[in-house]
């Protein structure tokens, strides 16, 4: 039982690994991630923000509803 949890395991593991390694010429350093962040608030305040922005609002404001419903449940 435990040597097939072990297996499916890293099974998953590579599965995913081959997703994230097949994109690394698309993926910035974290300077550069970090360098666009003041553009970003910038552009949010001035009413200036592009439709790449909206993917990271949509994720910090889902991610705080499924938090928030997660300590609720606790």
């Amino acid at each position: 039982m435990k040597k097939s949890i072990i297996f499916v395991s890293l099974f998953i593991l590579v599965l995913f690994s081959v997703g994230v390694l097949a994109q690394t010429t698309n993926v910035p350093t974290p300077a550069e991630a970090f360098s666009k962040l003041g553009g970003f608030f910038s552009g949010l305040f001035t009413g200036g923000a592009s439709w790449e922005n909206a993917y990271l609002l949509t994720f910090l404001l889902y991610f705080i509803l499924f938090l928030a419903i997660f300590v609720e449940g606790l």
